[in-house]
């Protein structure tokens, strides 16, 4: 599938833009609600981020299993005209 022009030109400033983005944040979407700005928790000793997951429950007792991402880290989200967070 080709790009018209305007796509290209919209998808080179969205690169941009997140060229600039601040080393403190990464981009989530989990859901159709949009694309989420979050925080990293902290820094590896070599640099890299560190995301906040909830743990993973092994209980099968419960219906909560986590595992997901922390929503408490999420610091904005980004409304769009249509966002999956499904696999491809």
């Amino acid at each position: 599938m080709e790009p018209t022009k305007e796509e290209l030109a919209f998808i080179k400033k969205l690169q941009k833009l997140m060229d600039k983005a601040p080393k403190t944040l990464w981009f989530f979407s989990g859901d159709s609600c949009g694309l989420h700005v979050m925080k990293y928790k902290g820094f590896t000793s070599k640099g890299h981020g560190i995301r906040a997951v909830h743990p993973l429950n092994l209980d099968y007792s419960t219906t909560e299993r986590g595992g997901g991402m922390d929503q408490a880290y999420c610091i904005g989200t980004i409304k769009g005209p249509e966002f999956e967070g499904g696999d491809w």
